[in-house]
């Protein structure tokens, strides 16, 4: 939170509310709040029922002892709360009640990033580096919430991607490439190692790593084994859009391995 707290003023001048939930109870809020310095709303979502509406809330079950190790969860959270958790998430909301942007992990560790919040922010108004729409697709779509819908607002009509060698054109029918490879990789996640932009904003280049339980790629049996593969992305942006994608990746030598 004193991060965010850091970012306050880039927030305010791009014309966002920042406010932030946690299920804590008013008093150990309190304590939090006054640790990191935090300048904006921190509010109790006490039975957490916000979370439930946005689908982040689990049960501990056995792994409750291990959270008891560091604090009462009865104490912190109240009675009703002491065996369930919200997942950490961050969204940016427009003005019609959209989520434009959005971050959520099982590891309470890892947390948004807050330029990566003004930069979605930056993108509401039409000024966000070509970086974000490439990095937004990966964070949202390859990694949860799994979001195709955000396909619609970051690609164009046409867009097309290469993959080996051969295009499919059309947003809609990328978008059911997108779903069918998602179907193949369990838990998947894409971790963005590196994104840099032409000098005219025109391309964008990205080097990534994937992994996640094999679910049937290639054709091959579903054995949730566990897979690792990498690729390098070249885009091209048109009108503020992502209008083609060319990709390369490790299938050969993923493909080796889950044959063996």
């Amino acid at each position: 939170m004193r991060a965010l707290a850091n970012k306050k003023a880039e927030f305010d001048a791009l014309g966002a509310t920042l406010i932030a939930l946690t299920p804590e109870l008013p008093d150990y809020a309190s304590t939090t709040i006054d640790k990191n310095e935090v300048s904006f709303p921190v509010l109790t979502d006490l039975k957490l029922e916000v979370a439930e509406k946005y689908g982040l809330v689990f049960e501990l079950n056995e792994l409750r002892a291990v959270y008891e190790q560091r604090r009462s969860l009865t104490d912190y959270y109240g009675e009703g709360n002491a065996n369930r958790l919200p997942l950490s998430a961050t969204y940016v909301i427009d003005q019609k009640g959209i989520i434009t942007y959005a971050f959520l992990d099982a590891n309470y560790r890892y947390r948004a990033e807050p330029t990566r919040l003004v930069e979605a922010l930056k993108h509401l108004r039409g000024e966000a580096s070509p970086e974000h729409l490439v990095l937004q697709f990966w964070e949202n779509t390859w990694n949860p919430p799994y979001d195709l819908n955000l396909i619609d607002r970051l690609m164009t009509d046409d867009f097309t991607i290469t993959s080996a060698g051969k295009d499919i054109a059309g947003r809609e029918n990328f978008k059911t490439w997108v779903a069918g490879f998602q179907k193949k990789i369990g838990d998947l996640r894409l971790e963005e190692k590196d994104t840099f932009a032409s000098a005219d904003g025109s391309k964008v280049t990205s080097r990534w790593i994937a992994r996640g339980k094999n679910r049937g790629l290639f054709d091959l049996p579903a054995d949730d084994r566990k897979i690792e593969f990498s690729g390098i992305a070249l885009w091209e942006i048109t009108d503020g859009k992502l209008s083609h994608n060319w990709v390369e990746r490790s299938a050969w030598e993923l493909h080796q391995k889950l044959s063996q």
